[in-house]
């Protein structure tokens, strides 16, 4: 619909410092009115939905939680530097015989169950 437009836009802000790109959509927000109600309707529904506590927390794994479902190797450079609390939190990585990580921030799973990862 606006897909010149928009690549225009793309274009006009390319290299520009923040100040200047801020201007720059303000300015072609306020030219392009259907695009600003456009704007407008999602903002506010997203406003409202925040408001109703209908917005949800979603896990996502992270490459350490992969790489340990699949077997694969994972490298620690410089895990001397890391916090504490990390190192805690894989310990039970690294002890003989253990070798499988509790993930409570995630939550209860199926079950109410807390999600275990082991190590292969």
């Amino acid at each position: 619909m606006y897909k010149q437009e928009l690549l225009d836009l793309g274009y006009s802000i390319q290299g520009k410092k923040q100040k200047e790109v801020i201007t720059i959509v303000k300015h072609f927000i306020q030219s392009n009115p259907d695009i600003k109600a456009n704007l407008e309707h999602n903002f506010n529904h997203l406003i409202k939905v925040i408001q109703k506590g209908t917005s949800r927390f979603e896990w996502v794994d992270s490459i350490l939680i992969k790489a340990i479902e699949k077997g694969e190797w994972v490298v620690f450079e410089n895990a001397n530097l890391c916090n504490p609390s990390i190192l805690d939190r894989l310990n039970p990585l690294l002890e003989e015989g253990n070798q499988f990580l509790t993930i409570n921030e995630q939550g209860l799973i199926e079950g109410d169950q807390i999600r275990c990862v082991t190590a292969h």
